[in-house]
């Protein structure tokens, strides 16, 4: 092979690994928070929610009067996550992005088990599409990050 061809050739690889790049990073969440969407792919109504250093927000779908009190004082208290209220999203998520170095739970109960707040489903990395078990289930979300 000639060196013009394998230059060519590189030059081409070196195209296509910048634009497959470009388009893995267009699917990130920016960097410490997880995005929330309504639908699939990525669709319809989106929120930001945002994770520090292993602590982060708590968003429960409820309003703050219906909100369990026991989970609240457990979560700002004892865990030190801000909380907050947003009853428009509750069983309403079907997609995440979520930022390198970030986890986010999805909660479908706001009921304290055994010390702690269960059952959850946590994703460490972009999922455009939940499965059935998981789609429009969650009562409450965390972002944590490190």
């Amino acid at each position: 092979m000639s060196k013009s061809i394998f230059r060519a050739m590189l030059g081409a690889s070196a195209i296509c690994l910048g634009f497959v790049s470009t388009i893995s990073n267009a699917q990130t969440a920016n960097p410490g928070t997880c995005e929330i969407y309504r639908d699939f792919d990525y669709k319809g109504a989106s929120g930001n929610v945002v994770g520090n250093q292993q602590k982060g927000d708590a968003v429960i779908f409820t309003d703050q009067a219906n909100a369990p009190a026991d989970l609240v004082g457990f979560l700002s208290n004892k865990v030190g996550y801000r909380v907050f209220y947003d009853k428009s999203w509750n069983n309403s998520i079907s997609s995440v992005k979520v930022a390198a170095g970030c986890t986010v739970e999805l909660h479908g109960s706001l009921k304290m088990q055994q010390g702690s707040v269960m059952p959850f489903k946590s994703y460490t990395s972009d999922t455009p599409r939940f499965n059935a078990a998981d789609n429009d289930k969650a009562q409450m979300v965390i972002c944590r990050c490190k």
